[in-house]
């Protein structure tokens, strides 16, 4: 499994074929941190195009609070109050920085499986944390044949889903989706299925980068905006860099072709300087209107968007068994009340009304044997679990030795499981100023020797990015809390404490 540790907690678009509802409403209502955005569509037969839009800027200090539902609805009301607008219907973007999303890699499985699979993985990566979140899911695209299946998993606090029903069901609001609007961007990309395209989208006072793959995104990253043109083609290339070197294993061997520039045609914000950058670049400038690609995300049929409003689940199985079980003991139970009645009223009719039952419990009995593939599907899931490293508790312990330090970034890590006499092993890539502070991270490692056997791959330069101009590789092999590390000797290396 390979997961993607500075990227873990940003959204992603997948690809799914869930059915899609008929559009019912004409608005769409995107929660930012500190404002609301409120767009506006015509629709007709032939599709769907943006008529005005309206932004609205909390007039508070922070963020808008959605444990207090009751304040935001009184503000939101007056605001639409003033531009002749009621929200009646409509589809719902949640903010996207309250939201967790990483892709996670299993066996392929039928989509009856996958729920099952995806909560036990969810449970695995987050613990007693995974009842404070809300969660939905599908699968990416893969090609035929393969083994292992990618899907994308989406996280949401559940105090601020909670808040966000609130204040809709408090306007009388009818929820069509609740979606990630930054997910819809991917529509915009016209990379084909074996290459990447890189859109570069200002959005307030960032840039965000999303990189596509045949119409999904797949990663994103942001960075602030500069003061000028010129800083702003820095950061921005700077950023596609990163994000270039941050991929994963299956990604980082498609080609890219060249990256582009997303001019929101929805509002003339930040135009100017989406020519000014783009012409500095010499990359593409190409116009989208947001809220169509979120429109067509929700309601085009073959893209869709997460949707928390109506989560992909597993049937209960246990509730089914439970049902089929007493259906089965009370049919039993009704067929000897059945007989006994009827050897006592005539001795002459036993042995046939014997012969009725003895074929009734014979079906029942068909009808729990059609039951046996849950169960085995349960028993392989679970065994397949048992020879598994618990990546989630390594991942937990691996964190505490990561610390921050804006003097290094790690661009990857990398997880193997054992195999034959071969520990599980961690490898680790990154970018850093200077040798000494790789040096201080491989002593965060020895320092717990009991768990961690530590193999420095050597230290190289690099020039993914002028502010870190050294790349390192670290591999660390994890062992039994009760073995002894060995760990490589560092005496020949020196640096200035």
């Amino acid at each position: 499994m390979t997961l993607n540790y500075r990227n873990m907690r940003l959204p992603k678009l997948l690809i799914a074929s869930r059915n899609h509802s008929s559009p019912a409403g004409n608005l769409i209502v995107e929660f930012q941190r500190s404002a609301v955005r409120i767009s506006q569509m015509h629709v007709s037969d032939s599709g769907c195009s943006h008529q005005r839009g309206y932004q609205f800027n909390w007039p508070g200090e922070g963020d808008i609070p959605w444990n207090a539902p009751e304040e935001v609805v009184t503000w939101l009301q007056e605001c639409t109050r003033s531009v002749g607008l009621q929200i009646r219907s409509a589809i719902v973007c949640v903010p996207r920085t309250s939201t967790c999303l990483r892709v996670i890699e299993i066996p392929s499985i039928s989509d009856e499986q996958l729920p099952s699979l995806v909560a036990m993985q969810l449970e695995n990566a987050m613990g007693d944390q995974a009842t404070q979140v809300e969660y939905d899911f599908a699968r990416l695209t893969s090609g035929p044949g393969t083994k292992i299946q990618s899907v994308l998993l989406a996280t949401i606090t559940k105090s601020t889903i909670h808040g966000i029903r609130e204040i809709l069901r408090i306007l009388s609001c009818k929820i069509e989706s609740i979606t990630l609007g930054e997910l819809a961007i991917g529509l915009a990309s016209q990379a084909n299925n074996t290459a990447l395209q890189f859109l570069t989208i200002p959005n307030n006072q960032q840039w965000d980068v999303a990189v596509c793959q045949a119409g999904v995104a797949v990663q994103f990253q942001s960075t602030s905006l500069a003061a000028s043109a010129s800083a702003n083609a820095r950061s921005v290339l700077g950023l596609i860099n990163r994000l270039r070197t941050a991929l994963p294993s299956h990604l980082a061997s498609y080609p890219s072709e060249s990256p582009v520039f997303i001019e929101d045609t929805d509002s003339n914000v930040n135009r100017e300087l989406i020519a000014k950058v783009s012409s500095e670049l010499d990359y593409r400038v190409r116009a989208v209107s947001r809220s169509e690609c979120i429109w067509k995300m929700v309601y085009g049929g073959k893209t869709h968007s997460i949707n928390f409003a109506q989560p992909w689940r597993a049937p209960d199985l246990h509730a089914l068994s439970r049902k089929r079980w007493t259906m089965f003991a009370v049919t039993v139970a009704a067929a000897a009340a059945v007989a006994l009645f009827w050897a006592y009223v005539s001795s002459v009719n036993l042995n046939e009304e014997q012969n009725r039952l003895q074929k009734r419990i014979a079906a029942l009995e068909e009808e729990l044997q059609q039951l046996e593939p849950n169960r085995a599907t349960y028993r392989s899931v679970r065994d397949w679990k048992s020879r598994e490293t618990d990546w989630g508790i390594e991942l937990t312990k691996l964190a505490k030795r990561l610390r921050e330090d804006r003097e290094l970034y790690i661009a990857r890590i990398q997880m193997e499981a054992s195999e034959g006499e071969r520990p599980p092993t961690i490898r680790i890539d990154g970018l850093a100023t200077t040798v000494n502070e790789v040096l201080k991270l491989n002593r965060n490692f020895l320092s717990d020797s009991a768990r961690y056997a530590i193999q420095p791959q050597g230290i190289e330069p690099s020039i993914a990015d002028p502010q870190f101009p050294l790349q390192f590789r670290i591999e660390a092999k994890v062992l039994g809390d009760d073995n002894k590390a060995v760990s490589t000797d560092l005496a020949g290396v020196t640096t200035d404490e």
